[in-house]
């Protein structure tokens, strides 16, 4: 169900249009929907367009034991859609030209430590992932140690939160001033986004939605399963350590419709911007076609250049969805980390819904229910007897 709190911005004609009314009517229910077949405990989702903030909607229950429900103020971890904010830092230091993105990062970093038999690693590898770095260690242990590649770096894809977290230690060392006050310097505070924090920290526990996971973590998780408060950790390293607000997000996703752009200035520059959504190298997105730039995801769909992101920390997850050419851009988190699961159906049903009510078609239906996880297709096929070599 949807809580009272839903925000629409008055100054933006398109939130208050009523063409757009069946289709908050129609994403709502989509969305309660939603929360019942996964079993979420709460949900916020911030819709944008190239004038700001549309609407703010919240979903559920910050905290489930205290029946608290999730207000627009409540605070998300973003998760791994901070790559993004990272990736931008990174090209305004580009733009004042104080960083080569070719030149082997070691040349920045001389503390750090790559084993490698290839070419050496730039930023451009570290920011589209084809440093062939390890994957997916998001804490700062991963960095305390010599580093190893895989394969040639620029060759292929490889997520990898050390990438991303060393990206935070440059921003450090050529910004001289700590990664937090680098961030927020260059990225929240320009951005007006007053109600973010570049870092997880204790002091954000008070405003953060509770955060669960699964009850039982030996056990595959069913969607609609026993959940239990997570344990709360702080998150100081670049790889995901953004917690913003929906409204928050809005202002991000206004900056990103515009190509960079801010109401006065632009946060980077035309070049930079182009350079943070070039597709770099192949890489699906979540099971689709698509290519990864600096911090998103890039895929043309239907002649629009969307740009994506998901976000997993140990207790929430989060989707963005931004199409460039239609002008509107959704965000989604959720208080939880259902084992893979994403909002990415909800921010992609509230842009198609968008783009179909802008070129004046039929709202599209609402996706299919999830499969269940208890299920398996071809089952058949699986059975027989497996035993070990010995």
């Amino acid at each position: 169900m949807v809580s009272a709190a839903v925000l629409v911005n008055p100054r933006n004609l398109l939130g208050q249009s009523a063409a757009v009314q069946p289709l908050f009517a129609r994403l709502d229910e989509y969305i309660a929907r939603h929360i019942r077949e996964t079993g979420a405990p709460g949900m916020t989702l911030a819709l944008a367009n190239r004038d700001g903030l549309v609407r703010v909607s919240t979903y559920g229950f910050a905290d489930t034991k205290e029946k608290a429900r999730v207000v627009p103020e409540t605070m998300f971890e973003i998760g791994s859609i901070s790559k993004s904010f990272v990736a931008l830092a990174v090209l305004q230091l580009r733009d004042e030209g104080k960083l080569d993105l070719n030149k082997p990062v070691v040349e920045y970093l001389p503390w750090l430590k790559i084993s490698s038999k290839f070419e050496p690693v730039t930023t451009h590898h570290l920011l589209s992932h084809t440093a062939g770095l390890p994957g997916m260690p998001l804490l700062l242990d991963a960095l305390l140690h010599e580093l190893w590649t895989a394969y040639a770096p620029g060759k292929r894809f490889l997520y990898s939160n050390t990438g991303y977290n060393i990206l935070g230690f440059l921003i450090e060392a050529i910004d001289k001033r700590p990664f937090a006050e680098a961030m927020r310097a260059r990225l929240l505070a320009p951005l007006g986004m007053t109600a973010s924090a570049p870092v997880i920290s204790n002091e954000l526990r008070r405003q953060m939605a509770v955060g669960y996971e699964p009850l039982n973590e030996s056990q595959l998780f069913a969607n609609g399963g026993t959940l239990a408060e997570a344990q709360w950790v702080e998150v100081d390293v670049a790889a995901g350590s953004i917690a913003s607000t929906p409204a928050d997000m809005a202002k991000y996703m206004r900056m990103l419709l515009n190509r960079g752009a801010l109401p006065k200035g632009r946060l980077v520059s035309e070049d930079g911007f182009k350079l943070f959504t070039a597709p770099a190298v192949n890489s699906p997105f979540r099971g689709e076609p698509a290519s990864y730039g600096y911090g998103v995801w890039v895929r043309d769909i239907a002649g629009h250049t969307r740009l994506r992101h998901t976000g997993g920390m140990v207790a929430f997850s989060s989707s963005i969805d931004v199409d460039l050419n239609a002008g509107i851009g959704a965000f989604a988190s959720v208080n939880a980390n259902l084992r893979g699961y994403r909002p990415v159906a909800v921010t992609k049903y509230a842009v198609e819904l968008f783009n179909a009510s802008l070129a004046g078609k039929p709202l599209p239906d609402a996706p299919a229910p999830p499969p269940s996880s208890d299920e398996v297709k071809n089952a058949a096929d699986y059975a027989g007897v497996y035993t070990s070599p010995e």
